[in-house]
């Protein structure tokens, strides 16, 4: 493993729901061939949640603009991925050209690395917040309000239901845990 934070974080009991299969799915599926990960983060990215914002109401506007903007803006900028946004749900396929240099940035990456940015992807409907966390640019409650900001402000205005709040602790904690292997990642060897 590449990192002591890594290896301790992997001994700690609740380890298994999270972290174990992550590891488990890099050395045994991603070491050996990378493409399909490297694909699947790639087809993420061609219909990405911040992409796809809202034409009211104002307030959800206004924090779909106040979350999601600086982190589209950082992945222009030191990423390179100039994402394409739309007003409503309407898939309009992201520049061939960006996604090629998306395919080629990722395959820098290790595979632990991409074990994780697929499993955060996955969970926030956005490849480009699953590298923000990667690189440290947003984590913990800030990342979480990006990727559930329309649930969030839908129980804010209508109320909460119990159910659609399990699930959202539910993917809350494993984004906290994906955040942590990130960091243990990221953590310089010992």
């Amino acid at each position: 493993l590449p990192s002591q934070d890594l290896a301790m974080a992997l001994s700690e009991k609740q380890a298994t729901r999270v972290l174990s299969p992550l590891v488990t799915t890099a050395l045994d599926y991603i070491e050996p061939d990378p493409t399909s990960a490297i694909d699947e983060i790639v087809g993420g990215l061609d219909s990405d949640l911040l992409c796809y914002w809202a034409d009211t109401p104002a307030p959800l506007v206004a924090l779909q603009e106040a979350h999601w903007h600086p982190i589209l803006e950082w992945g222009q900028v030191y990423l390179g991925l100039d994402l394409d946004t739309v007003m409503g749900a309407t898939h309009r396929p992201q520049a061939s050209q960006m996604l090629k240099s998306a395919a080629t940035l990722l395959t820098s990456y290790s595979s632990l690395s991409l074990a994780g940015l697929r499993a955060m992807a996955g969970l926030t409907g956005s490849g480009l917040l699953a590298l923000a966390c990667y690189h440290g640019q947003v984590g913990g409650e800030a990342l979480f309000q990006a990727a559930f900001l329309e649930e969030l402000y839908q129980q804010k205005t209508w109320g909460q239901d119990e159910e659609a709040q399990a699930l959202l602790d539910s993917r809350h904690q494993d984004m906290i845990e994906i955040e942590r292997f990130f960091e243990c990642l990221n953590s310089p060897s010992d």
